[in-house]
């Protein structure tokens, strides 16, 4: 291989530089301390010793950006940022996300103003796990069902795979990019809610083989019911029919989400939300926390019907 250098472009430096000199921003943004109007400088923010509160569709935002990070260290609280470097974040009881003041002081510019687009009058309270996390060194024991989504699906085909003698799940290229997709404020609407169903759908229900399953079922091969009707038989193998159906009904109300998804003034969300035990009236990330971790515990209490693989 060979190479030739053909000329060399010098770029003069530009008056104001914040990412290389670190220049203050001359018009930095300003974010709402108080229900009374009052708002602060990231630079005023390093001394604030109180949270600020932001608008769930934030991280929505903050996904547009290759560095994004997501990531769950117990129910409510996480880490959330553009750039890898996560700010600790809890949600409130009306689904508004909770910073501490000062961390926002630390973000690059161009970050605080994508987060100041977002930032919303404080209401509700601080998330009380944050505040046991970041006041009271008392982080809380609890478990985000965005954390359990691929551990879940690894568990009900294994297990299935072992009694069917045949892989439940068909692999796809695209799981990995849903899964990372899979998260409560996905959820920040109810269109977010439904595209966040047919996620959760495409995870599974998508990518379950029947052929396995209509042949354990003694079915007439290519003449059987879909994915998920074939599970509910199947676990009517093993319990009976009725529990069978209430066990499977969170899955069929995902794929009943999915489908009001796909189709225009489709009425029936409602019954679908009941079927995976979403009030409609709870904030949407809450909506969305419970959409997910009724698919998981679903898929578990599926997958606890038949033996584990004889490799554990």
């Amino acid at each position: 291989m060979s190479g030739a250098l053909w000329r060399t472009e010098w770029f003069e430096p530009a008056q104001f530089s914040p990412r290389i000199r670190h220049d203050p921003d001359p018009a930095p943004t300003t974010f709402a301390l108080d229900n009374q109007g009052g708002r602060a400088t990231p630079e005023e923010l390093q001394g604030a010793r109180d949270w600020l509160y932001f608008r769930p569709d934030l991280p929505l935002a903050l996904a547009r950006h290759r560095g994004f990070e997501l990531h769950w260290g117990s129910e409510q609280t996480g880490g959330l940022g553009a750039t890898g470097n996560g700010l600790h974040f809890g949600i409130n009881a009306l689904g508004l996300i909770n910073i501490f003041a000062k961390d926002i002081a630390r973000l690059d510019p161009w970050e605080q103003r994508i987060w100041s687009a977002h930032n919303v009058a404080p209401e509700g309270g601080v998330s009380r796990e944050l505040f046991g996390a970041q006041m009271e060194v008392r982080p809380a024991a609890t478990t985000a069902p965005e954390t359990r989504v691929a551990a879940a699906l690894d568990t009900v085909d294994a297990r299935l795979t072992a009694a069917l003698c045949a892989a439940l799940l068909r692999p796809h290229e695209s799981t990995e990019a849903l899964l990372r997709r899979v998260h409560r404020f996905r959820a920040a609407d109810q269109d977010g809610l439904l595209l966040l169903a047919r996620d959760l759908a495409k995870l599974f229900a998508e990518r379950v083989d029947v052929g396995p399953i209509h042949r354990r079922l003694a079915l007439p091969a290519g003449d059987g019911p879909g994915s998920l009707k074939s599970l509910e038989r199947l676990a009517a193998t093993q319990i009976d029919g009725s529990t069978a159906a209430r066990l499977m009904a969170p899955l069929f109300g995902v794929q009943d989400l999915r489908g009001a998804a796909a189709h225009l003034g489709d009425q029936s969300v409602a019954g679908a939300l009941a079927k995976v035990g979403v009030d409609p009236n709870a904030p949407t990330p809450e909506q969305g926390r419970v959409l997910i971790s009724s698919f998981v515990d679903t898929l578990l209490a599926l997958s606890e019907l038949f033996p584990p693989p004889p490799n554990g």
